[in-house]
């Protein structure tokens, strides 16, 4: 050796090999260079196979064009068509595609919706339209196609969002000509907004305002707050909506389904919500919450409708409950029966006594069928008892978003402390006044 460091390898066959530390690191060099190259020439290739279809569509356009124009070398003559050549070239240069968002009225086959429109700036017509959001569409996205005949330079494509959340939508549209085969992809990025489903209504327009009251207070919350949050989370929004007539209102109606939504603002930050649907009035508090970035809120909740309902989810919970506890004392009657016959039958089989064998078998057959039966009876209230509690848990969650922080905890855990105390009144109470 030559006094440098190596690595000496020993084998089972008594054979000594060293490497040096130089050689490795030169091969392993070798090797990442041969990786990152063929990476660089992979690259390579899927930008020359891109710039080859660039190309071909370009020779195309080109080719259409000269088509159009209607070139007769023998008669001398030709009929430029100037619109429809430069159409079929490459796409104009600051084209681009305009997008809006608004209430739409469909046909009399479909509801209400949220109608986006994508439209040209130059008059270039468009092949397609695919929408990517997640939680819009059954399959997260929707293709809008245009036949070659029926291309225009706008289209509307209705909205139908199931949930009031915020929605992410990518949008890419095909532009082109009647005769291209392939076609310019522009790239957009709109946010639905949270309540896009509710649209404002104007003062002078005859509405009923809700019974169902959610009433709170923000101290923070002022008419400039107010404004920001209704801009950014409601569709069509301006300021002109405000009636701000010694109480600042605005009033709602939902294209979901068609019931009103109000917001009354009183000095201090006393703000009153009518809505007949619960959860629409949780969506606004934990929305409007985390806009002011407030930790801990407590309201005071009337919904005639919901608690009435949650009443009755209550009252079937106890039913269930009463039954399955009948049913469980049926069965163990019926245990002991069975007991006491296959003793018997033990006996008279001791005893020689066929004849009471029989009997006891027979009755211990029918007793087995009745206990059966009953298991299944069982099974299957439980079935409804677990469906009705999953009800009554469902009901309290509702009620518990119309609070934030520790009075949500608070009332949550009070609200399942009452129900398991079967004290109904203290139940409603907390959720009438809310427990801090």
């Amino acid at each position: 050796m030559d006094g440098k460091d190596s690595i000496i390898c020993c084998t089972n066959e008594v054979e000594v090999a060293a490497f040096r530390r130089e050689a490795l690191d030169a091969e392993q060099e070798r090797h990442d260079l041969e990786a990152s190259q063929k990476t660089q020439l992979r690259e390579l290739r899927d930008q020359k196979q891109a710039l080859l279809a660039e190309l071909s569509s370009i020779s195309e356009n080109v080719k259409a064009k000269e088509k159009l124009q209607g070139v007769s070398v023998g008669a001398g003559t030709g009929v430029l068509a100037t619109s429809e050549a430069q159409l079929m070239s490459s796409l104009p240069i600051g084209t681009g595609v305009e997008c809006f968002i608004e209430p739409g009225q469909p046909d009399e086959r479909k509801d209400p919706g949220i109608q986006l429109t994508l439209k040209t700036n130059n008059g270039v017509l468009i092949k397609a339209v695919i929408i990517i959001a997640e939680g819009l569409f059954d399959n997260e996205s929707h293709l809008v196609h245009c036949p070659a005949d029926q291309m225009k330079a706008s289209v509307s494509v209705l909205l139908f969002p199931r949930k009031n959340l915020a929605l992410d939508m990518y949008i890419k549209v095909l532009l082109g000509s009647q005769l291209s085969k392939q076609f310019h992809v522009l790239e957009i990025r709109r946010v639905l907004p949270k309540f896009s489903m509710h649209i404002p209504v104007p003062f002078n327009f005859p509405l009923e305002v809700p019974k169902s009251t959610a009433k709170f207070t923000i101290p923070c919350l002022n008419l400039d707050y107010l404004e920001q949050w209704l801009e950014e989370h409601f569709l069509g929004f301006e300021k002109k909506w405000l009636d701000q007539g010694g109480v600042v209102a605005v009033r709602f109606m939902s294209l979901r389904h068609e019931r009103p939504l109000c917001f009354e603002l009183l000095p201090g930050g006393e703000v009153t919500l009518f809505t007949d649907v619960i959860e629409l009035a949780g969506d606004v508090i934990q929305s409007l919450a985390a806009f002011l970035h407030v930790e801990n809120l407590n309201s005071a909740a009337s919904f005639p409708a919901f608690e009435g309902y949650f009443r009755r989810c209550l009252k079937n919970v106890d039913e269930q409950h009463q039954i399955y506890q009948k049913l469980r004392a049926e069965i163990a009657d019926h245990s002991n029966l069975i007991r006491s016959l296959v003793v018997r039958a033990e006996d008279s089989r001791i005893n020689y006594d066929m004849q009471g064998v029989r009997q006891a078998y027979k009755q211990l057959q029918e007793y087995n069928s009745d206990l059966i039966r009953g298991h299944n009876v069982r099974c299957t209230t439980h079935d409804e008892l677990m469906a009705m509690l999953r009800l009554v848990n469902q009901c309290i969650q509702q009620a518990g978003r119309l609070r934030v922080g520790k009075p949500k905890a608070h009332f949550i855990s009070a609200a399942r402390a009452a129900i398991k105390s079967n004290d109904v009144p203290y139940l409603f109470k907390i959720f009438q006044q809310g427990k801090e």
